[in-house]
């Protein structure tokens, strides 16, 4: 598993480029480290595997739920309110190297039930089989006794409900498609988790969807993450892309999706960790890029996150208060899972290893391969082992690991797989959940419940259930003086009851508790009152900053209403003036700025002092650049503005040229022209005048194009493409398809995750920077569009040299980039030339890079 980190990072699949030239994944060319032959891993039985385990904590145990051949291969669970544990399985992933046969339909939903409450699962139904590759299962709207839940199969998002009472699905509804995860099983959407806003959540996808048991409806959502999805109490999103210990979104990430004019937008894909170091219980030669320097230790471990995923935050109390709010995250390479407690100020949240040399649980068997994490109705952590050699998919598999899984005997067995529970020694076990003949009176009561699961589901099924009658307990539940959490709970569920009314949204915003007064401006959203907005305005003065995040990002949904006051319709241009130094309150105020970013900037632009440091001047870069990513409307307003402020004395127009040039990338090798609908008024008569300002602004009018314009001559135009270029290029369209997963297929990037590659750089600048990077990696923390990112990008091995040079040629001539394309010989050159590189590159050694 791979966790694209770098500016210039690309997923390049040498698998697809090497089955196109029929040589397969053994041609990369990863160095060949011979030595001593590494120890045999073989497979162990479910109570000899237990042996292997390390836990940290002497006062905890762990317990075997369930194993072959009662499941195999479990990547993601869900409990539903009988505490049934559904199980989906992924069997054919990676039944050997080259991936044969991994999209037969022979994968399943499995049904576990502790039918006597003593902890072990002693009966199981298939609920679904003959399923390609399926990512996650999420019980819901059963009925009568009924199994049915929401199936993600790629390429459909399925409901599936027995109607026969024999536990198997035999009525299959398809709700949605345009789910990847056939081709590319690590860059797709996944995971299934019901959100205290009552959205179900994804991780990688490019939407979120809602779903009343008959119709789906779905809202847009930035495309991050990887495999696996958490949430805390506050309904706050976390996410573990394989080197990134954690991420995190700090508010709902379906704000990120609404301008589109927008570059990186800070708050999504959050690190809220930055400490991937791990320690392993054992020698682990078996990582995919072992051979290189640094990603193992000289005794032979894992030294830092290659594979972190499905995390899973601890809600419960029964392992100890203590362990209450830790997020557990799973690492496969590394045969481990660690804890991290997460501490929270003024709405940031940073995670810390809980233990130093070693970890949570860490087991000796190089087969344990946990995936999913997850905290259980009785409290315990449940942790999903799909138990096998192979958990690399084949397109990145690098030659180094083939052979460790060929030499090694890693490949077989499949049929395994356990599920193990982590729980209190000597404590009595919890009564089992039963929750499906509960009262609604008694569902609303679990609001109240210490335990994560119990709200979650008690809310989900009143919901369901279409609860209205519960409406009056749950308003007096949400505007009592108790504990927030249980308060959030009940506002949500009269949400999801469509029973919110003014008062209570108004009585939520002027609430003593900073989360309820977030929830109460997302409640607020479609009622906007005269007094709903004005309270939601006065709210940017909060003295909370996540408050003052979400006021800005509640008003910014209501800037195009009629008839609004004008105090609300300049709020968030009057937040950027007080707050724009905050990164968070900036993206979030551009959200809600779309069409509004050049009217915006002309009314702060009225104040002579502003900006008045070079922090502030962060607002006006972003609204800048909004407004030239709006080519339909944009473009010629802000080249306008800069000739009126030019020709006012304003110095400020330097601000707004910097950006149009830093747009035009006058400083790379190809800069590329801006077209205007026609000639930018007063720019001849500036640059005429032979002065300072002549010489700013001559060089961005040289790459200004309108309709009429005579010829100009230019430092350097872009040539065309030849027909071997050109056959690289469209090579390199069909390569670029999976790296798209990440970069996504507009080269804009994945917020906390891939940077863009439009405007890049290091892939517009010196080819020879773009190169070394994909070849050999790139570490350290770096900030992009105001969006920060840390970790490593790991070298990308291709299979060919020509298959480097297609996909650079793609992005250097896509996404608005107008850069030379790259040759397979200049690969050569450079792979010759760094044929002793053992280490990731970092910025500054690339920017010594001339050619």
């Amino acid at each position: 598993m791979r966790a694209w980190v770098s500016l210039i990072i690309l997923v390049v699949l040498a698998a697809v480029a090497a089955v196109l030239s029929g040589r397969g994944p053994a041609a990369r060319a990863d160095p060949d480290h011979s030595g001593p032959p590494e120890p045999q891993s073989p497979a162990l039985s479910a109570e000899d595997a237990r042996s292997t385990f390390r836990l940290a904590e002497p006062g905890l145990a762990i317990e075997l739920v369930a194993a072959e051949p009662v499941i195999e291969a479990p990547v993601y669970l869900a409990f539903d309110e009988e505490a049934r544990l559904w199980v989906c399985e992924m069997r054919t992933y990676m039944p050997d190297t080259e991936g044969a046969g991994e999209l037969e339909p022979a994968n399943r939903i499995v049904v576990l039930e502790d039918a006597d409450g003593d902890g072990v699962y002693e009966k199981s139904t298939v609920f679904l089989d003959g399923l390609v590759l399926p990512r996650g299962v999420a019980p819901c709207y059963q009925k009568d006794g009924h199994l049915a839940a929401l199936v993600l199969e790629p390429p459909n998002l399925l409901f599936c409900r027995d109607t026969d009472g024999d536990g198997r699905a035999d009525e299959k509804t398809r709700l949605l498609d345009g789910f990847a995860g056939r081709d590319n099983p690590e860059h797709a959407g996944n995971s299934l988790v019901y959100g205290l806003d009552n959205w179900w959540h994804l991780s990688q996808h490019n939407f979120e969807f809602r779903f009343d048991g008959e119709k789906v409806e779905t809202r847009s959502t930035p495309n991050h993450g990887q495999w696996g999805l958490t949430r805390d109490d506050e309904g706050r999103l976390y996410y573990t892309p394989n080197s990134n210990p954690l991420l995190m979104d700090v508010f709902p990430k379906h704000y990120a999706a609404r301008n589109p004019n927008q570059g990186g937008v800070a708050g999504m894909g959050e690190s809220a960790a930055q400490d991937a170091t791990v320690w392993p219980a054992h020698a682990t030669p078996g990582v995919n890029r072992g051979y290189q320097e640094n990603v193992l230790r000289k005794d032979g471990t894992l030294a830092s996150m290659t594979a972190a995923c499905g995390p899973g935050i601890y809600r419960a109390g029964w392992l100890g208060e203590d362990f209450r709010g830790d997020v557990f995250i799973c690492e496969a390479a590394g045969n481990l899972v660690k804890r991290m407690k997460l501490e929270e100020k003024d709405g940031r949240v940073a995670g810390r290893n809980v233990y130093e040399g070693r970890e949570f649980l860490a087991s000796t068997d190089e087969r344990f391969r946990p995936v999913h994490a997850l905290t259980g109705p009785d409290g315990g952590l449940y942790i999903a082992d799909m138990y096998r050699g192979i958990i690399q998919h084949k397109t990145y598999l690098t030659a180094y690991l083939k052979k460790q899984i060929e030499e090694r005997g890693l490949a077989r067995p499949l049929e395994m797989g356990r599920v193990w529970r982590v729980v209190p020694k000597g404590a009595a076990r919890p009564a089992p959940a039963r929750l499906s003949k509960a009262s609604d009176e008694e569902l609303v009561g679990l609001l109240s419940h210490a335990d994560g699961w119990w709200r979650d589901t008690a809310q989900r099924l009143l919901v369901e259930r279409r609860a209205v009658g519960a409406a009056p307990r749950l308003r007096e539940l949400a505007r009592s003086a108790g504990p927030a959490i249980p308060r959030l709970h009940a506002l949500w569920t009269l949400e999801g009851l469509g029973a919110i009314e003014d008062a209570d949204v108004l009585a939520a915003m002027g609430d003593g508790e900073a989360v309820i007064r977030i929830a109460g401006l997302r409640l607020a959203e479609p009622h906007p009152t005269a007094d709903i907005v004005e309270q939601a305005r006065m709210l940017t003065d909060s003295p909370n900053a996540a408050v003052r995040v979400q006021a800005v990002l509640s008003l910014g949904g209501w800037r195009a209403l009629k008839g609004l006051d004008p105090r609300a319709e300049n709020a968030l241009s009057d937040t950027l003036r007080r707050f724009g130094r905050d990164r968070y309150i900036r993206a979030a105020s551009i959200t809600g700025l779309r069409g509004y970013e050049l009217a915006t900037l002309v009314y702060l632009l009225d104040d002579p002092a502003w900006p008045p440091s070079p922090q502030d001047a962060a607002v006006f870069n972003d609204l800048v650049d909004a407004v030239i990513r709006a080519s339909d409307y944009g473009r010629l307003p802000i080249a306008a503005l800069a000739g009126r402020l030019a020709g006012a004395g304003d110095s400020r127009f330097r601000a707004i040229a910097s950006r149009i040039r830093r747009a035009q990338q006058l400083d790379s090798e190809n800069p590329r022209p801006i077209f205007l609908e026609k000639e930018p008024p007063g720019w001849a008569e500036l640059i005429a005048r032979g002065d300072d300002v002549s010489r700013v602004l001559a060089p961005i009018y040289t790459y200004f194009d309108w309709p009429g314009r005579p010829p100009v001559e230019r430092k350097k135009e872009a040539r065309p493409l030849n027909d071997a270029e050109r056959d690289l290029f469209e090579r390199g369209r069909w390569l670029f398809k999976d790296c798209a997963a990440c970069h996504q297929e507009n080269g804009q990037g994945s917020p906390g995750l891939a940077p863009a590659l439009a405007g890049s750089k290091i892939a517009t600048g010196p080819a020879g920077r773009f190169a070394r990077a994909i070849m050999h990696g790139l570490e350290g923390e770096y900030e992009f569009s105001g969006v920060k990112y840390q970790g490593a990008m790991p070298a990308t091995q291709l299979g060919s040299d020509p298959d480097l040079a297609a996909v650079m040629t793609y992005v250097r001539r896509s996404f608005g980039n107008n850069a030379e394309p790259v040759t397979p010989g200049f690969i050569a050159e450079v792979r010759a030339a760094t044929k002793h590189q053992r280490k990731a590159w970092t910025r500054a050694e690339l920017e010594r890079i001339r050619k």
